[in-house]
């Protein structure tokens, strides 16, 4: 079992403001953001697939590691 709530409070945050930067610059009006169920959809479909993607390829790998190193110390 995968556990990615601790990924997604860490990254939800930085994808937004990503996100919003890049639709600000590719020139869409900002009341796309606020009123845009295709918004709201793309964003937390992103911050469920990153944060998926940092807690089986960095989180669990980091963690067993130090598990590791630090038990045999």
């Amino acid at each position: 079992e995968l556990d990615i709530s601790y990924a997604v409070y860490l990254l939800h945050f930085p994808i937004i403001l990503i996100l919003v930067n890049l639709i600000v610059l590719a020139g869409v009006d900002r009341a796309f953001l606020s009123d845009s169920l295709l918004f709201f959809v793309l964003f937390v479909s992103l911050v469920i697939f990153v944060s998926y993607q940092s807690t089986r390829y960095f989180e669990q790998p980091m963690r067993r590691y130090l598990q590791r190193r630090l038990s045999h110390a």
